[in-house]
């Protein structure tokens, strides 16, 4: 179980890497590339998923492992929370990349 939770705990530190830097800095580039530019941009940009969607994966499996073999507390709410994490990026960062 310890395992687990040290990838679990790596996953989740690596995303929160990413997450502040697409927040910081990476959506406010948006804004700079022209808009007839930005399909174009946006193909090459989609690259990315190679790096977050492996992680992702690692941390929500780590994370429902996690719960099945501790249903406690602690591993409800870490499950909740990344719930939260999936539906914003759902409903909020992934439109961003349709423009």
């Amino acid at each position: 179980m310890h395992i687990v939770l040290l990838i679990h705990f790596l996953a989740t530190s690596f995303m929160t890497g990413v997450i502040w830097f697409c927040q910081v800095v990476h959506y406010p580039l948006f804004r700079h590339i022209p808009q007839d530019a930005f399909c174009n941009y946006e193909q090459k940009n989609m690259v990315t998923g190679y790096v977050v969607v492996p992680a992702m994966v690692i941390e929500l499996g780590s994370c429902l492992w996690l719960l099945w073999h501790d249903f406690s507390v602690l591993y409800i709410l870490n499950t909740a929370l990344l719930g939260v994490i999936w539906i914003s990026t759902a409903v909020y960062q992934g439109p961003l990349h349709i423009g």
